[in-house]
């Protein structure tokens, strides 16, 4: 099965209160609109190491999204860029869904516990089902043989007639 290839980010992690997505973290969006870096008051774009990142309209980026919703376009040489909502719509999501060997243990542990509450459950109905007339006869002739019987089989046979 292939794996998704995911960008680890902290809203795969932990989602805060006021996130956007639900419980959906986006993996790509596409651009709406071309959108660059946005410049600093007062110095422009001079905090920019060699050229700044351009996100072009039309084009699907993977992203990296903070616990709050916060969504940045992975350039590929690795930059992130800052996106507002209006910029962008999801593409796809990330698929959060536990993975399938994990589901797979969980059922086989659920499975085996629901076997042991059965035959606990059997259990406990066959120590404290009233007997059958034909069993309640048997278990009559066990008593009756006592002294001559045998003591844990008379034992036995009086507690299940009491029941």
């Amino acid at each position: 099965m292939p794996t998704e290839n995911r960008l680890d980010c902290p809203a795969l992690h932990k989602r805060s209160n006021s996130y956007p997505f639900g419980d959906r973290v986006p993996r790509t969006v596409r651009m709406l609109k071309t959108v660059t870096t946005d410049p600093m008051l007062g110095i422009g774009l001079a905090y920019i190491k060699g050229k700044a990142p351009i996100a072009n309209a039309g084009q699907s980026y993977q992203v990296w999204t903070n616990s709050h919703g916060a969504v940045a376009a992975v350039m590929s040489d690795g930059e992130r860029l800052g996106l507002r909502p209006a910029e962008f719509e999801v593409d796809s999501w990330h698929d959060l869904s536990p993975a399938a060997s994990e589901v797979e243990r969980l059922t086989a542990e659920r499975d085996a516990l629901q076997l042991r509450l059965n035959a606990a459950d059997q259990r406990i109905d066959e120590l404290t089902a009233k007997p059958s007339d034909d069993e309640r006869k048997r278990l009559m002739e066990i008593v009756e043989r006592y002294p001559d019987g045998d003591p844990l089989e008379y034992s036995a046979a009086l507690r299940k007639i009491q029941q």
